[in-house]
């Protein structure tokens, strides 16, 4: 089996290294900066299971959605207005199943960049103004069960 994670967004997404070389907070290696990319999902099958998911049409596949870096970048990325959808799947050999799966299971995890909210099936949790990018790298913000949600809306 292969692991494969998705991200479909409002607007086209597009890393840029120098923000991530110049604003993250993290002490890091070029090597683990050129380890986060995307890339835009052409194969049309893929295309088609993933719209049954997701939202925001941009879809793409992206890479190491578990660090700081990845948090950060989107906190960077993300303009009042924006979201972006994640959804994980443990067998990119079998989407369709992963894709019904998440249908079936709805277990939608948001997360508010503005208000600093993280919410899932357990409940509400109120991040901190000054380390909520630590305190959401200790949450589970992408599982199979569900499409986690970042948004950064225009009003709290």
């Amino acid at each position: 089996m292969s692991e494969i994670t998705f991200l479909a967004s409002s607007k086209p997404f597009i890393i840029m290294r120098d923000t991530l070389e110049s604003e993250s907070p993290l002490h890091q290696t070029n090597e683990e900066i050129n380890e986060f990319w995307v890339s835009e999902v052409t194969f049309p099958e893929w295309r088609n299971s993933l719209k049954k998911v997701f939202s925001l049409p941009y879809i793409y596949e992206i890479s190491t959605i578990q660090h700081n870096q990845f948090i950060h970048y989107i906190k960077t990325y993300l303009e009042d207005g924006d979201s972006v959808e994640l959804a994980y799947f443990s067998n990119q050999h079998d989407l369709s199943h992963g894709v019904t799966r998440i249908i079936e299971t709805s277990d939608p995890i948001i997360i508010n960049l503005k208000s600093l909210v993280y919410q899932d099936r357990s409940g509400t949790y109120q991040m901190s103004t000054r380390n909520w990018i630590e305190e959401l790298s200790h949450k589970l913000y992408v599982n199979e069960y569900s499409v986690t949600t970042i948004m950064k809306p225009f009003n709290g």
